[in-house]
């Protein structure tokens, strides 16, 4: 998870750290991981 900037909710966009959640807390939308692409670009 070298990459991983954290988790955003695809509902409300709220922002979250790198934690073993699937929901947000605030309007039970489902999670998705947040990639650094930028750094992830200069690997590939």
């Amino acid at each position: 998870m070298g990459h991983v900037k954290g988790l955003m909710c695809k509902e409300c966009k709220k922002e979250y750290a790198k934690e073993p959640i699937h929901v947000c807390e605030f309007c039970f939308g489902p999670l998705e991981v947040n990639y650094d692409y930028e750094a992830i670009k200069k690997v590939v």
